[in-house]
Formats: structure tokens, sequence, C-alpha cells
């Protein structure tokens, strides 16, 4: 562009980006740390698959050590927004501080259904189980508004269970923590229930 007039893509400019994207390496890349005004996406995917993960290893961590999710085991990855995604499956986690969330991975959920069960056991005294239909947290406590969930369908029972240690479940988070999340127009089908 010069003074408002566009000039055609220079050919030999543009066969030599070409050349050298073709011989990058895979050990050849830019690290790239995203700031609070770039915002990930995860869109229209399907999963449908069953997930199991099972521990009988001693505990690392006094709070989760097995975790499950529909799109990601991650419980908050910062700013991420996830839209009309699909899980269809049964995802179990058992162990200590055993956590299963039906979509996992993000701070906003539009229009994303989860079918099939969700539950979580944790089998080691003392440690906790969390299950949440599509994420374990709703928001942070510490900025109010920080998770929306919109048009969210949950299709299956949820269940979380511990020895002797807390248990949380919930249709479409397993904790709203204070005012932190926004919800509209999401339903759950199916029991829910938390067993100490």
């Amino acid at each position: 562009d010069l003074n408002g007039t566009p000039l055609p893509l220079d050919t030999d400019k543009v066969e030599g980006y070409l050349r050298t994207l073709r011989n990058l390496e895979l050990t050849d890349y830019v690290t790239y740390t995203a700031g609070g005004e770039d915002l990930a996406a995860i869109r229209d995917c399907s999963v449908f698959a069953d997930v199991t993960a099972e521990s009988d290893a001693p505990p690392v961590v006094e709070f989760a050590n097995v975790e499950v999710g529909g799109l990601s085991a991650e419980s908050n990855l910062n700013q991420c927004a996830v839209s009309g995604c699909v899980v269809a499956g049964d995802l179990y986690a058992r162990g200590p501080g055993a956590s299963v969330q039906g979509m996992g991975a993000g701070v906003t959920y539009e229009n994303c259904s989860v079918t099939g069960t969700i539950s979580a056991l944790a089998d080691v005294s003392g440690y906790p189980a969390d299950a949440g239909g599509i994420a374990i947290y709703g928001g942070m406590p510490e900025e109010e508004g920080s998770s929306r969930f919109s048009g969210c369908t949950v299709d299956g029972a949820v269940s979380a269970e511990s020895l002797d240690g807390e248990a949380a479940a919930g249709g479409i988070v397993a904790a709203a923590l204070a005012d932190a999340a926004e919800y509209t127009d999401c339903v759950t089908y199916g029991a829910i229930s938390a067993v100490t």
C-alpha cells in the first residue's frame, strides 16, 4: 500500500519467503507468550471416546493427582474460549485427588454439550474428588466474571466420591467460586452426586 493505493506483491519476495518456510526444521520455532489481551480458541470440535485415567501410585500433591477432561485435563487455561464443542463418551478418573471435567481447557464456554457419565473416585484416604459437567471451576475468586457459560448442555450422570476427603460434583461446574462466573441458558439432565 502506497498512499492508499494497493501495490502488487513482489513475487521474488513471496517465493523467497515460501522457500524459507519449506526449509524449516521441526526444531526451528519461536516461543510466544500470549498476554491477557490474547484469546485462544477451541471451536466446533467433537470428541467421541471414553477416557479413563487410573492411578495406584502414591500421591504427589495434596489435591488433583489424576485428571481427565473431554478436551483437556487442564482446569483453567488462561483466556481460552471454547465454543460449539461436543464431547460424547464416559469420562472417569480414579486415584488420589481424582478430577474429571466434561470439557476442561477454557474460561468461557458457549453452546457446548457433553453426553455420557462423568465420574471421579478418590480412593486414597484424605484426598478430594471433583467432577464437573463442563468444568471443575466456575471462575477464580479474585477475578469476578472471569468465567462465562452460555447455552451449555450436560446429558448424563455426574458423580464424585472420596473415601474421607472432600467431594464436589456439579452439572455445569464442580465448584462455583464466589460471584466469579456467569451462567446463561445452561441445563443438566441426569443425576448429580457427591459422596464422602
